[in-house]
């Protein structure tokens, strides 16, 4: 399953907008309020749909606070009258296909269209799965949307969500379970955590492991800075908990770990189980074979820079086939990007996004400043404030070189007082200016 073009009307900022997405990765960038995060808001709109044909999955709808709304010419506000997610090509398990879903204002209902083709292929998805008793060996896409909150916004399981309860999910084919809260604003931790603990169980009672937790173990292995092992504690006098061995051998408890590496779990290791769990008929490789459309949310969050250089590498080698939308504000990152992967928002009156080339042939200077907008990347502001301060004192001593007027000499003094003054817990700076004062024969 791609994206290959979509187009977004009248959502959040965005009043119309088109873009052509790279068939592997997908980076956007912008200032903040630019409209990235809107952007995967409306992709998760649009693979969301996938799921209309599926009874139990969880999909993402046009909500009111997703509707664009504008000033009128008399000073007041309103809702724009149609807001439209439109995918204009797409592939899904090898068949080119196009959908949309759409909002009539706030008074309307979600709507797809009578015999929508991503509705139709899902429920033939579907019925096929249901008419094989769950046994044909059909690839199922991988879709996930890890938001800035997967680490900390944590699911409540006695809250019903637009009427799908956590009774409703757990009578979902199991294959079905990857899909479970896959495009919600919210940490998936335990979803994770609770999966481990029943492959580790089994562990126990079989005396082997399966390919399932193999799979996932081994990306995180393969992911996770410095891992060399993943096991579950059982002994009571233990935290009972998921643990990562270190090659130090340190071997930390998973709420234990720092938010970086939280955050690389978050996504390795939960996209791994997607994969194993939606295609368990490729084993081992299910996240080198599985196809799917992942969009992640800041992708550099609580990451090192080192690590931040190195991510997007890892996913195009570990999810080889899934495509992946995401934003961030790292030159670490953008740095490490191919051409025609990276699209900047400079408005949200952009019609057209047009994709950057050249990024991995540029410094991070480079990029931070022509790129990203930032001023004087090579110097911090108090360095640069300090620059411009010596510029001006000697703009200053070359003026009173020239003045013979008391009075006009006199403010020149001051005014050389002032940015001394200004400097003179900097031992070195304040001497240095001071020296060349005096050298001027100004007291």
């Amino acid at each position: 399953m791609r994206i290959d073009k979509v187009r977004i009307r009248n959502f959040r900022g965005i009043e119309d907008l088109e873009i052509n997405l790279h068939k592997q990765f997908n980076l956007f960038i912008g200032e903040n309020g630019a409209g990235k995060t809107a952007i995967l808001e409306a992709l998760a709109v649009a693979v969301g749909s996938f799921f209309s044909g599926m009874p139990g999955i969880q999909s993402r709808h046009i909500r009111i606070t997703d509707i664009r709304y504008f000033k009128t010419p008399e000073g007041s506000y309103e809702y724009t009258a149609n807001t439209k997610i439109e995918v204009l090509n797409a592939q899904i398990i090898g068949k080119e296909i196009s959908w949309y879903k759409e909002r009539n204002g706030p008074q309307g209902s979600n709507i797809m269209g009578k015999g929508s083709p991503v509705r139709l292929l899902s429920e033939e998805l579907n019925n096929t799965l249901k008419d094989s008793k769950r046994t044909t060996s059909m690839d199922l896409p991988v879709i996930a949307y890890y938001s800035t909150a997967r680490l900390w916004k944590v699911h409540n399981e006695n809250k019903k969500e637009e009427g799908v309860n956590d009774t409703t999910v757990k009578r979902l084919p199991t294959r079905y379970r990857g899909y479970k809260d896959a495009l919600e604003i919210r940490s998936t931790f335990k979803i994770m955590l609770d999966w481990f603990k029943s492959k580790f169980s089994e562990i126990i009672v079989n005396q082997n492991s399966t390919f399932q937790l193999d799979c996932v173990r081994d990306v995180i292995i393969n992911n996770i800075p410095g891992a060399t092992k993943v096991k579950w504690v059982f002994d009571k006098d233990q935290i009972q908990m998921l643990y990562i061995v270190f090659d130090n051998g340190l071997e930390t408890p998973f709420h234990f770990l720092s938010d970086g590496y939280r955050n690389l779990l978050a996504i390795f290791a939960d996209l791994a189980y997607r994969c194993v769990t939606l295609n368990p008929h490729f084993g081992k490789e299910a996240n080198l074979k599985s196809e799917g459309i992942v969009l992640i949310d800041e992708l550099d969050l609580h990451l090192h820079p080192a690590w931040q250089q190195d991510l997007v590498k890892n996913l195009k080698q570990t999810f080889p086939k899934i495509q992946f939308i995401a934003t961030t504000h790292s030159p670490f990152i953008l740095q490490e990007m191919e051409d025609n992967e990276v699209f900047k928002i400079n408005s949200t009156a952009d019609k057209i996004l047009a994709p950057l080339k050249g990024l991995n042939r540029l410094g991070v200077e480079d990029i931070a400043e022509d790129i990203q907008g930032v001023d004087t990347p090579n110097m911090s502001h108090e360095r640069e404030e300090m620059f411009k301060a010596a510029e001006k004192y000697y703009s200053l001593l070359n003026l009173s070189d020239k003045e013979t007027n008391p009075g006009v000499l006199q403010d020149l003094k001051d005014k050389l007082d002032s940015i001394t003054e200004k400097y003179s817990d900097d031992v070195a700076y304040y001497a240095f200016l001071k020296q060349e004062r005096l050298a001027r024969g100004i007291k």
